[in-house]
């Protein structure tokens, strides 16, 4: 856009532990941060901006990432780019382009769950 900067809208199924001023990631390298994060009422809408100099594909993915265990989460925006059409300012990236890790509260219910799956239902058995 104007500002130098290409502006996009991603969707996401959830949001947790993002916050605006985040960085925005190619390869794990910070090109852009996070504008703004607008829960919905079955997705976040998250804005962001990445320095045009910086190509990405038009038909990018985007993903959450949580590089350490103590530092802030991040977007990645994959695959690298290696020729075709470019992302554009105001692009969108739909929902089943994004991804979000797997938070600790979900996989324990899922290990409980596998679990009791898989207790014996009478003895020796």
């Amino acid at each position: 856009g104007d500002t130098g900067r290409t502006v996009v809208v991603a969707y996401f199924d959830n949001s947790s532990g993002l916050f605006a001023g985040d960085d925005i990631r190619i390869r794990g390298v910070p090109v852009g941060k996070i504008l703004a994060i607008e829960p919905q009422p079955l997705r976040s809408k998250i804005t962001f901006w990445f320095d045009p100099r910086h190509k990405v594909p038009a038909d990018a993915k985007a993903a959450i990432l949580s590089p350490q265990l103590v530092t802030g989460r991040a977007i990645q925006l994959t695959p690298p780019y290696t020729g075709g059409p470019t992302m554009a300012d105001g692009a969108v990236i739909p929902q089943d382009r994004t991804a979000v890790p797997v938070e600790w509260d979900d996989l324990r219910t899922q290990l409980q769950r596998l679990t009791e799956l898989l207790k014996p239902t009478r003895p020796g058995g």
